[in-house]
């Protein structure tokens, strides 16, 4: 831990990330203005909406979290409270509005397994992917 001010330090930081963001953002809308959308059908674009829609919930409460980040950063709330709200809610969020997302992250059946994790005995015993079974002495063992 340092005695710095956060909120200083993101201060001065903007001297060096404001101009890098501006000019990733102009060279991203010339390339987004000026791209060739002639090959894409109406039919594409509607399969791609659709995956989309069926493998998402997609609404505005998914950006609930980040705008309690913005708020508790605004009123200058120490950086560890602010993280740790933030990432509880978005991991409350997800797992109600997101559950089957949640299960396959968490390797398992059900909230407890999601909120387990995929490191847990008992959701990489029976995992389908070789990189997160365990051996029986020590670590998960890449395959």
């Amino acid at each position: 831990m340092t005695s710095n001010d956060l909120f200083l330090h993101i201060r001065h930081m903007l001297w060096t990330t404001l101009p890098a963001f501006l000019a990733a953002l102009m060279i991203f809308s010339v390339i987004g203005l000026t791209a060739d959308t002639s090959s894409a059908s109406a039919a594409d674009i509607e399969q791609l909406l659709g995956a989309l829609q069926e493998e998402f919930n997609i609404s505005i409460i998914s950006l609930v979290p980040l705008a309690l980040l913005l708020f508790m950063a605004w009123r200058k709330i120490p950086a560890y409270p602010t993280l740790l709200i933030g990432a509880l809610v978005g991991c409350a969020i997800a797992l109600v509005f997101e559950p089957e997302t949640a299960r396959r992250l968490g390797g398992g059946d059900g909230v407890m397994s999601a909120i387990k994790g995929p490191g847990t005995a008992s959701s990489t015993a029976t995992s389908p992917h070789p990189a997160t079974r365990t051996s029986p002495n020590c670590c998960p063992k890449v395959v």
